[in-house]
């Protein structure tokens, strides 16, 4: 007998979040092995791209480079999966799925309901971004001027991201090439921050919140004897040379908006395997994980984090407080305001 074909399209060759969640998923279902599955593989802004066979050496990602559809298939597919946005949501199959880190507000788009009542079902993350979802209602005028209620009419279900524990966890081992990138940091107390910077302006401007965070780091330090310092994981789209230059711009005009004697904050630019970001997180100078992101569907890299067993500090709000241990974690104080 044989197995449904299902279409899985995602990002999962990108160098992203929603790339290494998809990838996660896909992997799952290979070993699952009850589906003919194929991926159509998807952008994600202007990040990298896995684009050849040459790029990918792990054998079940190898596996699914060679299952990529490359032709239009003869007949309907039995099931199809979409990880992206629900804006971009369709329905090609007999059942189709749309899964979806969600939102950053307590409100989605109208358009973004609409595209979750195209899917059978609809998976997202967190119990925060089901709860944004299944709540919010709307009225829509119709261009025949007509109005009809617009909220979610199709099942919404919770499905968690994880980590792979035999990689992320608490470790003394030591990792060569993460300790000649520290060798540089001169203090033993370090604050770590691990996510991407995706928008140019220094402030306000992206979900993380960094430029704030180095600020607001930078300010409470400033002035006073045995400083810890601020270590960035962090890039825009690309791990090149530019934008590894222009993470270093953002920084010094923040830090030189201050003033005054300031703590050293250090950028470690480009691509570490997951061996090395678990070292990362257990690094000895590394005494805390500090995040002030403002909307998470979910914040995997906060997870991987907290698996190290050392204090999260980050938003009070948000994906992120699924999984944060309460007795290892310290909540930022914060408010909500409109967004006009």
């Amino acid at each position: 007998m044989s197995k449904p074909v299902c279409i899985l399209q995602s990002s999962l060759f990108t160098r992203s979040g929603y790339g290494e969640w998809s990838m996660a998923m896909a992997k799952s279902l290979l070993r699952y092995n009850k589906l003919d599955l194929r991926v159509v593989p998807t952008r994600w802004g202007g990040c990298p791209t896995k684009s050849t066979s040459k790029d990918i050496t792990d054998p079940l990602e190898q596996e699914l480079f060679n299952r990529i559809l490359r032709q239009p298939l003869s007949k309907q597919p039995d099931v199809f999966i979409q990880m992206t946005i629900p804006s971009e949501f369709q329905a090609p199959a007999k059942v189709n799925i749309g899964m979806t880190a969600g939102i950053e507000t307590t409100v989605p788009a109208g358009d973004w309901l609409e595209g979750m009542n195209r899917m059978s079902v609809n998976f997202v993350l967190s119990d925060f971004v089901k709860k944004v979802f299944s709540q919010a209602a709307f009225v829509k005028q119709n261009p025949d001027g007509k109005k009809e209620d617009l909220k979610l009419r199709k099942p919404i279900e919770v499905v968690r991201w994880g980590a792979d524990t035999s990689i992320y966890k608490r470790t003394d081992e030591k990792n060569v090439i993460l300790d000649a990138e520290l060798a540089g940091v001169k203090e033993n107390f370090c604050f770590l921050f691990v996510g991407q910077w995706t928008h140019n302006n220094g402030l306000y401007s992206d979900r993380k919140d960094i430029g704030m965070l180095i600020k607001t780091f930078c300010e409470a330090f400033s002035n006073t004897k045995d400083k810890p310092a601020l270590i960035l994981k962090t890039s825009g789209v690309s791990f090149s040379a530019v934008d590894k230059s222009e993470c270093l711009s953002k920084i010094h005009k923040i830090r030189e908006s201050i003033g005054g004697d300031l703590p050293n904050v250090y950028l470690l630019h480009g691509e570490l395997s997951d061996v090395e970001l678990n070292a990362l997180f257990n690094h000895e100078k590394v005494k805390v994980h500090i995040s002030f992101t403002h909307g998470e569907g979910y914040g995997h890299p906060l997870l991987l984090a907290g698996l190290s067993g050392k204090p999260v500090m980050a938003s009070d709000w948000s994906g992120h407080l699924d999984f944060l241990n309460k007795e290892n974690s310290y909540p930022i104080a914060g408010e909500l305001k409109p967004v006009r």
